[in-house]
């Protein structure tokens, strides 16, 4: 069966758009450049220099869980610029000081002799950050953060937390404690809960979001990207990643931002189909205006609450 075709880009506005954002890039105007990475890649612009331009971009943003998603859909392909994302990969884990997980990833792969040397000394590089910064003193960052959260400082909050999660140590039973707590921002709840679960933290904590309350184990908990409500979210929009790029580009980012919010009291997975149409309706609206649809109460009600979590991610995350 032949795919959808798909829109083109004319050799000349490509030329154009990659001229503006390698400008861009030279000027250190990041926010521009990403913007033109994406337009080219939604037109199938699959290019190695398209994809470090945007992965460049992503990292000078310090959106570094966003470029560690985007490589490792590129490592899936397995095509012949494999280990030059690789290397970057291994380079971005360690900017996230994820040393075990780079440690693992080096150990699971296996490593053309050419590059084995170099591979096993960023393997010894990690291991002796790792021990060092599991040394590191995070008295500081911790009364900074006690600080941030008595005059109520979300980004601040959320900042220092990313901090101390960086630093690789477990997290103390006072930040844990924050999660129960309603003058807590919901994003940086997110944060705590994921670190939790990045350290293996296998007792339970209660963690409230919105008025709901739940008791989970961190180390038993699905991420975000692997929730069997978001898996099934996706699976009812693959058509329209098929079809249309550009909206499903629009309805995943949008998707990320709401479950990053609600995360880990996520909706259940019978209503992803309810959630996929109110993303896909929204995404709609936003290219092309209003449209004529009756549309039943809970789709609403999906669609009212994704717009508030839009709103809410904001509040802290690029702010």
């Amino acid at each position: 069966m032949n795919k959808p075709d798909r829109i083109i880009m004319l050799p000349k506005v490509k030329e154009s758009l990659e001229t503006k954002l390698y400008n861009y890039i030279a000027n250190k105007n990041f926010t521009e450049a990403l913007a033109v990475a994406e337009q080219l890649i939604n037109h199938d612009v699959d290019e190695m220099n398209i994809n470090l331009a945007k992965l460049s971009c992503l990292t000078e943003l310090n959106k570094l869980d966003e470029a560690i998603i985007f490589i490792e859909k590129l490592l899936s392909k397995e095509d012949e610029n494999y280990f030059t994302y690789f290397e970057i990969y291994i380079g971005l884990l360690y900017e996230t000081n994820q040393f075990e997980e780079m440690m693992r990833v080096i150990d699971e792969k296996e490593i053309p002799e050419e590059l084995k040397e170099a591979f096993n000394e960023l393997y010894r590089i990690a291991f002796q950050t790792n021990e060092k910064i599991k040394l590191a003193s995070s008295k500081e960052l911790l009364t900074e953060l006690e600080v941030a959260i008595n005059t109520n400082e979300s980004l601040k909050q959320w900042n220092l937390i990313n901090q101390l999660r960086k630093i690789n140590i477990k997290p103390p039973e006072k930040i844990i404690e924050l999660l129960k707590l309603a003058s807590i921002h919901p994003v940086v709840k997110t944060t705590i809960f994921s670190w939790l679960r990045e350290t293996q933290y296998s007792k339970e904590v209660k963690i409230t979001k919105f008025e709901e309350t739940k008791i989970l184990i961190p180390s038993d908990t699905d991420s975000l990207t692997t929730h069997s409500a978001v898996i099934k979210t996706i699976f009812y929009l693959t058509n329209i990643e098929e079809e249309n790029p550009t909206l499903y580009q629009m309805i995943e980012e949008m998707l990320i931002k709401y479950i990053y919010v609600n995360y880990p009291i996520l909706y259940e997975e019978k209503e992803a189909q309810y959630v996929a149409e109110a993303l896909e309706y929204l995404c709609k609206r936003s290219l092309y205006g209003e449209l004529n649809k009756n549309l039943s109460d809970i789709i609403t009600n999906y669609m009212d609450n994704i717009e508030y979590c839009y709103k809410v991610y904001f509040e802290v995350i690029e702010s």
